[in-house]
């Protein structure tokens, strides 16, 4: 993967979206969209990419599910065993994957890491060449966050660091300023997460 794919961050005009969010396999297998923020709730911005990713599939005719970690591994609750078998099961069937979630100390939470080891573990070696589609939401400017990483090394290092367990990252990206971007730019990344949905970038 190239730097530029990782860069591929900033939402660019509607009528174009494929210039700048990359998929490499445009097929119609079944979609599964893991929401890998530690808070499930709908009004979260990550639930919200989810949803559209979902609506998108849906739209275009495809079969998605949505698993959302925040719900097996609650921050002040057991761990759901149903929410979890039920995820790995989907986990198993032949899908396209797309995992959303939030920087936390510049890696996935703690549930996301959590989640693919479990899978490691249950799933059997037919899970570990999984790849998937990640979407990072951070409150830092992409731009910013892209120059820190710079500094880290190759593309090959960078990818690595935002690859859960056991995945291998196909595209890679950034939605920066999460907490202060504009109307506008939420709606841009919601059509785009449809169109990733669809199949159609």
């Amino acid at each position: 993967m190239s730097l530029r794919e990782i860069e591929s961050g900033e939402p660019g005009p509607p009528t174009h979206p494929s210039r700048r969010m990359i998929v490499r396999h445009r097929d119609q297998e079944r979609l599964l969209i893991v929401n890998g923020h530690p808070d499930p709730r709908p009004e979260r911005f990550c639930a919200a990419l989810c949803q559209a990713c979902l609506t998108g599939a849906l739209a275009g005719g495809r079969g998605a599910d949505i698993v959302a970690l925040g719900a097996i591994f609650p921050l002040n609750g057991d761990e759901s065993s149903e929410g979890l078998a039920r995820a790995l099961a989907l986990l198993c069937q032949p899908a396209r994957l797309t995992v959303v979630f939030p920087l936390w100390l510049d890696r996935p939470p703690e549930i996301v890491t959590r989640f693919f080891e479990h899978v490691q573990e249950k799933g059997g070696t037919h899970l570990k060449k999984r790849r998937a589609h990640i979407v990072v939401t951070m409150s830092l400017p992409a731009f910013a966050h892209r120059s820190m990483l710079r500094e880290l090394g190759s593309a090959r290092h960078i990818q690595n660091a935002m690859s859960p367990p056991g995945l291998e990252t196909d595209a890679l990206n950034f939605v920066g300023s999460v907490e202060t971007i504009s109307r506008a730019q939420r709606e841009e990344w919601l059509y785009r997460m449809r169109r990733l949905g669809s199949g159609r970038v």
